[in-house]
């Protein structure tokens, strides 16, 4: 710009701090495959639910308008069909202006058993649908999907459930150049530890729920490499709750 004549100010920020306001842009730029942001509510004692398939609100409403605030800035947002199931949400920012458009809702429902009345299948003009089920599901299971308006794809198992490997290839391919994951701990420590992750959305909860709770990084799915994480933005309060923002440092 300055060559061609402009007046040019800055750069204002530095190259990290460029990248930590923006960092999908510049993922995609440098990697064929989508930006993958994780987003956890944990309390104290690091867990996400008060017990196995009972739906736990933690944070108060200024974190959950934040997390309103993050979709629109996905393209997508991704759970589990164990999160459709107990906590049936529709997955769209309503408590913020949206903008122009809806981020699409992704989920990876191992069975093929996703309820064909849960709440996400509404307003799918506006936020499209797409069910990842494993390639041996039933023509009978895919039809139900497709009957309740979503777009099905298969991809093959892995141990941890679906190839998450697949899954973001095929998301790719679709155009989906951002994910927000919202889902369990489970597959969040299998994102975790296959390296997956690019950017961990924190919630801390002042809150504790006992040994009945439901670990966010059960004990059973392996070790995480933490030390590829370091904090991108001063953590932030919301209300109550305490954001901290990782990012992985080979994505600098």
């Amino acid at each position: 710009m300055r060559a061609a004549g402009v007046e040019v100010v800055g750069p204002v920020w530095s190259d990290r701090e460029g990248r930590s306001e923006n960092p999908a842009f510049f993922h995609t730029a440098r990697h064929a495959r989508p930006y993958v942001a994780l987003k956890l509510a944990v309390s104290l004692d690091g867990c996400i639910a008060a017990r196995p398939g009972e739906r736990t609100r933690l944070t108060g409403p200024e974190a959950e308008r934040e997390v309103h605030r993050l979709r629109p800035g996905h393209v997508a947002v991704l759970v589990g069909e164990g999160t459709v199931t107990v906590d049936d949400p529709l997955l769209t920012p309503r408590l913020v202006d949206a903008g122009r458009a809806l981020p699409r809702r992704v989920v990876l429902d191992s069975e093929g058993a996703l309820p064909s009345d849960a709440a996400l299948f509404r307003d799918q003009e506006r936020a499209p649908v797409h069910v990842f089920v494993p390639e041996e599901v039933s023509e009978a299971a895919m039809e139900r999907l497709e009957a309740a308006g979503a777009h099905v794809h298969p991809v093959p198992r892995s141990e941890a459930g679906l190839a998450l490997g697949e899954v973001l290839g095929a998301c790719w391919e679709l155009g989906i150049r951002s994910i927000l994951w919202e889902g369990g701990g489970r597959v969040a420590g299998s994102l975790l530890r296959e390296g997956r992750v690019d950017r961990l959305y924190l919630f801390i909860v002042p809150r504790t729920l006992g040994a009945a709770g439901v670990r966010a990084f059960p004990a059973d799915a392996g070790s995480v490499s933490w030390e590829a994480f370091a904090p991108a933005l001063a953590p932030s309060l919301y209300g109550r709750d305490t954001l901290l923002v990782l990012d992985r440092e080979d994505q600098a």
